[in-house]
């Protein structure tokens, strides 16, 4: 039932990805609205008019939980610890575990994901006054404490004593044994890295099972403000987080008049089709929608703060609308015809026939024939028949 109703909680958050259908768009509220307008009541707005325009629900970009000096507090705690320490080797439990429960406050306070050691000695020195006091049951529940932010610890056998190690041994067993939670997580930008107290969580879109309990969110990029948020987690419980990190104001100071570049860069660095950026100018909002694949800007909109929500969804609408596609010019050339080359001339080639058909050879044999037959006919006529003489010189 535990792990339907993890899927139960995250199923909103997956349908809305499936929805957007690969569109999706990024809000941003750069500067500071005006007093008078709710800011978590204008994205509300804007998320409806969305639904009822029949366009994708855009994606907000995070307020980062207010927090203080997430430096001095994790040294408070460490203060506090080293207090409770001294108070419990004077046996002086009741005001150690007064400083146990300050040092614990101050660690809530930071919110530091590197905090999970400090925590692990808290909730152990907790267990081991109880534990003096003949407080079982609180020494295990203390015990028990230490596996949700640390699941791995494992105590040194060589500084407590083999009963001690049992019933740390036990605790273990215990809370592992009990509901645990589940966390859905939808960070932006790409890249970011979320993490549970200190600890990465693997980005796959499934829920992930958690230790019910107190725990510490931290989401981080360069280039991005980084988020930290305390949760508390009941057993059995399924929460969906939808971070989107907001980026680092030097990133964006003095934008002006590049503000469509700026955005068309943030909106590639988030890993969506396209970013709605919102500024106040003398009490109206001036927007930019800008999308991450166009290097010409969609285009600028002014509208009034108290009718910004229909008028930022009728505009993107506008925006959004499919261009008709440019008609495509044959390329005009501007240097002389070239005439097309013409048929190669024929050239005579002297078919390769055998000599005896070659005219130089039938001259020659009727040339040879004929003197032959002349000779022939002198031989034949100087014969000596009566009648006839043949006289060669002179008389």
């Amino acid at each position: 039932m535990s792990a339907l109703r993890s899927w139960m909680a995250v199923l909103p958050l997956l349908l809305a990805a499936s929805a957007l259908g690969g569109d999706r768009w990024v809000v941003w509220v750069r500067s500071p609205a005006p007093p008078d307008v709710d800011l978590e009541a204008l994205r509300a707005d804007i998320a409806g008019a969305f639904r009822d325009g029949g366009l994708p629900e855009p994606l907000f970009v995070s307020v980062v939980p207010p927090r203080g000096d997430n430096g001095a507090e994790p040294d408070k705690a460490r203060r506090f610890l080293e207090r409770a320490r001294e108070e419990y080797r004077r046996f002086e439990h009741q005001a150690a575990l007064a400083s146990l429960t300050s040092a614990r406050a101050a660690v809530a306070v930071a919110c530091d994901p590197a905090a999970q050691e400090l925590l692990t000695a808290i909730e152990l020195l907790n267990g081991l006054i109880h534990l003096a006091a003949s407080e079982r049951e609180r020494a295990e529940e203390a015990f028990g404490r230490i596996f949700v932010w640390n699941p791995d610890y494992s105590p040194d056998e060589k500084m407590f004593s083999p009963k001690i190690v049992a019933l740390i041994e036990k605790a273990r067993a215990q809370a592992l044994a009990r509901p645990g939670a589940s966390l859905a997580l939808n960070v932006l930008p790409a890249g970011a890295r979320p993490a549970l107290d200190g600890r990465d969580i693997e980005m796959t879109g499934a829920p992930v099972s958690v230790p019910a309990g107190e725990h510490c969110l931290s989401v981080v990029r360069p280039g991005f403000e980084s988020w930290r948020e305390r949760l508390v987690l009941e057993p059995g419980a399924a929460l969906v987080r939808r971070i989107v990190l907001p980026p680092e104001p030097e990133s964006v100071e003095g934008a002006g008049d590049a503000r469509p570049a700026a955005a068309r860069r943030l909106a590639q660095q988030y890993g969506v089709d396209g970013m709605i950026w919102i500024e106040d100018r003398t009490k109206m909002a001036s927007v930019v929608f800008a999308r991450a694949d166009s290097d010409v800007s969609d285009g600028f909109s002014e509208c009034a703060w108290a009718d910004a929500a229909r008028c930022l969804a009728g505009e993107f609408g506008r925006h959004r609308a499919p261009r008709p596609p440019a008609m495509e010019r044959p390329p005009v050339s501007t240097s002389l015809p070239v005439p097309a080359p013409g048929p190669a001339p024929a050239v005579a080639v002297e078919s390769a026939r055998p000599w005896y058909e070659r005219w130089w050879f039938w001259t020659s044999l009727g040339a040879a024939v004929a003197a032959g037959a002349a000779l022939g006919l002198a031989v034949a006529l100087s014969g000596d028949e009566p009648g006839y003489r043949i006289i060669l010189g002179r008389p």
